[in-house]
């Protein structure tokens, strides 16, 4: 009796032993499994978090980015508020403004002599696969009896009275719609002639107007389109610039993307291929033109030799670069190319070695505006500014004969 009390006392024990060593290794094995279980789900949710929240980070700044784009891309200009607002409003800060509205009007004496057209390239789509032999352009010139615009004809432009006036023409930046083009190109051409109404010669002022209405809702993408068409309106001035007078004198004015267009064009008139095409029957001599670039919304070393306009500085005499450090719309002209890794802007950078132009640097002069302009993109900053203007004045205006 005493043995099977010692045996069930020993075997119970036993097998209590060996059933917590079969317990202790079932719970270690479950325990494992939860383990790795609850690595798998923290790895899935650290592979989720990584993509997803720096993505929906990078969409918030993206956004915000391009919304401060967007305020600082609407091009709104001195003819939708009157003179007086305009000297109290330099910094940009304009309260209450309209983009439509009439044009400004300022106290200048009239100019009987004086023309003022307008091309209009808006209804041109790309150049084609053929050779350009015309250019379907609309040609309006301003009739300062009726005060408003009368179609013309193409040979009146290029063979009329005012095609031997010394001619300065005026290329808008992007944002700039059709009705838009007139009023700012008339406000361009009074604020040139501000303080030099009675001393300037008679002059041939001529708006280009170009497809630069907004289309797209999201304003890089916009601005990307607008870029897309500057080589076929470029091709197109050129091919104006081509036949027409070659012996009067010539000055370009342009802003943002306007000064892209220019370069562009003088580019194609020195004979570079633009967009696939080379210009036919260009004249046999450069076309010695002044020009004055505004904030210019180009590749920062496109101007150099063997860059994409690096032949325009050869139609050039005079090259005046109004470039602004400061400019918010310009510290981001990177993100025109794929990735945001494109080059910096020529008016935010300037041309920073001139000795790479060779003989053609005594062309070039450079003015820093960001203490005058501050971070604003606007183009009536620059043309009213009792310091820029007469510099611009300088370049563009004809001299008078002494």
């Amino acid at each position: 009796m005493q043995f099977m009390i010692r045996t069930d006392r020993t075997r119970p024990a036993a097998a209590t032993a060996a059933d917590r060593g079969r317990i202790l290794r079932t719970r270690s094995s479950g325990s494992h499994g939860w383990v790795v279980l609850g690595v798998a789900i923290a790895m899935l949710l650290a592979t989720v978090l990584a993509v997803a929240l720096p993505a929906s980070a990078l969409d918030r700044a993206s956004r915000d980015e391009e919304a401060q784009l967007d305020a600082a891309l609407a091009d709104v200009g001195p003819q939708d508020i009157g003179p007086e607002k305009l000297t109290n409003s330099l910094d940009g800060s304009i309260a209450g403004s309209k983009r439509e509205g009439p044009p400004i009007s300022f106290d200048c004496c009239e100019r009987p002599h004086d023309e003022v057209w307008l091309l209009n390239d808006r209804c041109n789509g790309c150049l084609g696969d053929g050779a350009v032999t015309d250019v379907k352009l609309g040609y309006e010139r301003f009739d300062a009896g009726s005060k408003d615009w009368k179609t013309a004809k193409s040979q009146d432009f290029f063979t009329g009275p005012g095609a031997k006036l010394p001619t300065c023409y005026w290329v808008h930046g992007d944002r700039i719609d059709d009705d838009q083009a007139y009023r700012v190109g008339m406000t361009v051409y009074h604020a040139l002639l501000r303080t030099r109404c009675k001393d300037a010669p008679p002059l041939r002022f001529v708006i280009w107007s170009w497809p630069t209405s907004r289309e797209l809702r999201r304003p890089l993408h916009d601005v990307r389109l607008k870029a897309s068409r500057i080589p076929a309106t470029s091709f197109r001035l050129a091919w104006v610039l081509a036949h027409s007078n070659t012996e009067t004198p010539l000055s370009m004015l342009g802003y943002s993307y306007g000064s892209r267009v220019i370069c562009s064009g003088l580019s194609a008139l020195a004979g570079t291929e633009i967009a696939g095409h080379t210009l036919a029957d260009r004249p046999k001599e450069p076309r010695h033109a002044h020009v004055s670039l505004i904030a210019s919304a180009v590749d920062y070393d496109s101007l150099y030799p063997g860059h994409r306009y690096g032949r325009a500085l050869s139609e050039m005499d005079q090259l005046l670069l109004l470039n602004n450090s400061c400019d918010w719309v310009l510290r981001h002209y990177h993100w025109l190319q794929c990735h945001r890794s494109g080059p910096p802007a020529l008016g935010h950078e300037g041309l920073c070695d001139l000795t790479a132009l060779g003989p053609a640097a005594k062309k070039v002069r450079q003015v820093e505006c960001a203490c005058e302009i501050g971070k604003e993109h606007r183009w009536w900053l620059y043309m009213h500014s009792d310091s820029l203007l007469p510099q611009i004045q300088d370049v563009v205006l004809p001299v008078a004969k002494k």
